[in-house]
């Protein structure tokens, strides 16, 4: 059951996207609300998401994350996550990364994926 109501999803995403552009860690929203569901996780992701395309960036893929148990362990989770990949995080073959852009560098393998067209049809959902 979601717990999240509109206004609570702006805010945790508002936390999120603040953190992200003064490139400083913040609490995590479980901390804000223990009582959040995985569902509570997505709805707030698509919000902020739909922000991001709002101001002009593009969803240009998605990827899914946790794909092993270890890490899934790790996090205290049971399955893997999904998520979007937008223009503004691609670095071309190439290019450099600043490790000012990052909190706490880590490498993770995560899957990653670019379909030629969006997929249609019953039982296509977000989730």
């Amino acid at each position: 059951m979601n717990k999240t109501n509109v206004l609570d999803t702006k805010m945790f995403s508002n936390h999120l996207a603040n953190a992200w552009n003064i490139g400083e860690g913040v609490q995590p929203v479980t901390a804000l609300n223990p009582d959040l569901h995985v569902d509570d996780a997505y709805k707030i992701q698509l919000y902020t998401i739909q922000q991001q395309v709002q101001s002009g960036q593009t969803i240009t893929g998605k990827k899914i994350g946790l794909t092993s148990k270890s890490m899934q362990t790790m996090l205290g989770v049971g399955e893997p996550d999904f998520g979007h990949l937008l223009d503004g995080m691609e670095l071309k073959n190439g290019d450099s990364l600043s490790f000012k852009k990052l909190l706490q560098p880590k490498v993770e393998a995560e899957i990653a994926f670019i379909l030629k067209e969006d997929l249609v049809g019953p039982n296509i959902t977000s989730f």
